[in-house]
């Protein structure tokens, strides 16, 4: 009886051996895999890294174009309110041109009313 129970312990630890070694290489087969995971982990961590760098770099280049831009805008406006002022000296000085072509009309009316009664006194006299 000694005999069947040692014999049976003995099957009990080899079944509990193999089911250690099992589990061995199990863990094993899941520290391998962590492994890679902690790998692709950091190759991730390296790929945001220059994607934010990128990111980054594309942010500056932005606000260096907007800068630019209002620049431009501002010229643009200086330009337009320069556009401006020139139209209104423009118009005033058509306005003025207008003016003394109409006395000038008004002038050579005049000079033609003269012209016509001197002509009729000459006639008159002849």
């Amino acid at each position: 009886m000694v005999d069947q129970t040692v014999a049976q312990v003995d099957r009990t630890i080899a079944q509990v051996d193999q089911r250690v070694e099992q589990v061995d290489q199990r863990v094993e087969q899941v520290n391998w895999r962590v492994e890679q995971v902690d790998q692709r982990v950091d190759q991730v961590d390296q790929r945001v890294e220059w994607v934010n760098q990128r990111v980054e770099q594309v942010n500056q280049r932005v606000a260096q174009v907007n800068q630019r831009v209002a620049q431009v805008d501002q010229r643009v406006e200086r330009v337009n309110q320069r556009v401006e002022h020139v139209d209104q000296r423009v118009e005033q000085r058509v306005e003025q041109v207008d003016q003394r072509v109409e006395h000038m009309n008004q002038r050579v009316a005049q000079v033609d009313q003269r012209v016509e009664q001197v002509n009729r006194r000459v006639a008159q006299a002849d």
